[in-house]
């Protein structure tokens, strides 16, 4: 589910989005291989409007594919370093099985985003331990819930996302 809502989210923001440009990270260069080709390219060949945004112009390759609006997305790996990230400017950077990456990289994988409006950041992947990456960054986070008032018919519920709730 993690890869399956990072391609349809980086395809969906491509598209919307002119010129905008995300860069995936995965540990090794195997993950970011099966991401490309399994979900975006999945994701891209099998879409009704796909005509509307890829072409005989646009990238398609495994570490990049580009878009008709002039959107990108870069696939890159970083288990042993992160220098093959630098010199790629980002909008929004999406490391999935960060669980895996060494934390000290992350701020070489972020500078990606120096230059951007934008600059998003978003992570994915399974807490193995409570010693690794993402629970490093659980920690650094606010640890917050989201909550989501529904205006449906003026209900006013508070709909907390979590199993213990809603």
């Amino acid at each position: 589910h993690n890869s399956t809502g990072l391609a349809s989210q980086g395809i969906t923001l491509s598209n919307s989005i002119p010129f905008f440009t995300t860069l995936y990270v995965t540990p090794l260069f195997e993950m970011i291989r099966r991401f490309s080709h399994q979900y975006v390219r999945e994701f891209i060949e099998r879409s009704p409007v796909r005509r509307l945004f890829t072409g005989s112009s646009t990238i398609n390759s495994v570490l990049q594919r580009s878009f008709k609006n002039g959107s990108t997305m870069f696939f890159s790996y970083a288990f042993l370093d992160a220098d093959r990230t630098r010199g790629l400017p980002a909008d929004r950077v999406s490391i999935d099985e960060i669980q895996d990456m060494q934390h000290e990289f992350l701020q070489i994988i972020y500078e990606t985003l120096s230059g951007s409006p934008w600059a998003i950041k978003q992570h994915a992947g399974t807490p193995k331990s409570l010693d690794n990456t993402i629970q490093a960054l659980w920690e650094d986070s606010s640890q917050a819930e989201w909550m989501i008032k529904c205006h449906h018919g003026g209900c006013g519920h508070w709909n907390v996302p979590s199993l213990n709730w809603d």
